[in-house]
């Protein structure tokens, strides 16, 4: 098959680009870029190398979209603007550009993220639990309401996905970095639930979508099993077989308020605390390579 992708180029795009061709399909990447000087009043969007990229997408079978603006920088307003449009607006724009130029696609895949539901949330979280409110919940319900621009004859599937374990970034070289001053400092509270994916299984799933494996659907992408932070770092030192400084139960915890002065409205992403459930996509039959964190760990060690 034909797959058409935007946002190829990023730490999850590469990773399912070669995965794809590996499995021996075609991969078309769709690049495009925002108008940042305009981005505040009405978002653009600028298709690069337009009349190469139609020939190409023109019979794909599938689009997978992926792209959206980078949530890791430092939320300004004009940021967050471009975080959300990007999402919103951006991603209306390209879906009405591939199906007036690319007739053939009968599937779509779209991002979103677990930043839908309730933070901080212990309770069980499965894929018709209540919304949550603020910023990331917004830009999320925003970027799954873009899809109703996609004709109906379109099967559609969103992949939530949840924090993700990559040796390229996130959560796993950071906690490298502190590990190796023999310390991983605690952020808000030991407690907090991170509902994580090892990469390989995020790319999987929506492989397993792009071949019928499941069918087209709202999907939370996490492992079947959430950590709380000290049990998370915790297992970073014993599968690293490196000693703590101190012992993990006694880690520095950086206390909310701090990391609210420092990083203001943006702290919610160290802050997360959900206890989000992958049981929808079990059921179906998928099978995750890393459904603990200690595997996790171990495969981003000797890789």
């Amino acid at each position: 098959m034909k797959i058409a992708i935007t946002g190829s180029s990023g730490m999850i795009g590469r990773k399912l680009s070669a995965r794809l061709e590996s499995l021996g399909h075609e991969v078309v990447p769709v690049s495009y870029r925002i108008n940042n000087q305009t981005i505040k009043k009405d978002l653009t969007i600028s298709i690069k190398n337009e009349s190469a990229t139609i020939k190409r997408v023109n019979d794909a079978d599938i689009l997978i979209h992926l792209a959206g603006g980078n949530i890791s920088k430092p939320w300004t307003k004009k940021h967050k603007n471009e975080i959300l449009k990007s999402r919103s607006d951006g991603s209306r724009e390209i879906f009405n550009w591939i199906f007036q130029n690319a007739k053939n696609i009968n599937k779509v895949i779209s991002t979103s993220a677990i930043g839908i539901y309730k933070n901080p949330c212990i309770e069980l979280i499965s894929e018709n639990s209540d919304k949550g409110a603020g910023f990331l919940s917004n830009v999320c319900r925003e970027w799954e309401k873009s899809l109703e621009v996609i004709p109906e004859k379109v099967e559609v599937g969103i992949v939530r996905v949840g924090l993700v374990l990559s040796k390229e970034a996130g959560i796993y070289p950071i906690s490298v970095l502190t590990k190796n001053l023999g310390i991983i400092p605690i952020t808000g509270s030991k407690n907090n639930y991170w509902s994580w994916i090892h990469i390989d299984d995020l790319v999987e799933v929506y492989v397993a979508m792009v071949e019928n494996k499941i069918k087209c659907d709202i999907y939370n992408a996490v492992a079947p099993n959430p950590v709380k932070q000290e049990a998370y770092a915790r297992s970073v030192f014993e599968n690293n077989k490196q000693k703590c400084l101190i012992p993990v139960r006694f880690s520095p915890v950086i206390p909310p308020f701090f990391l609210k002065l420092i990083l203001g409205e943006r702290s919610q992403l160290p802050l997360t605390s959900q206890n989000i459930s992958s049981k929808k996509l079990t059921d179906l039959g998928f099978k995750f390579n890393y459904p603990t964190i200690s595997l996790a760990l171990q495969q981003l060690i000797n890789e």
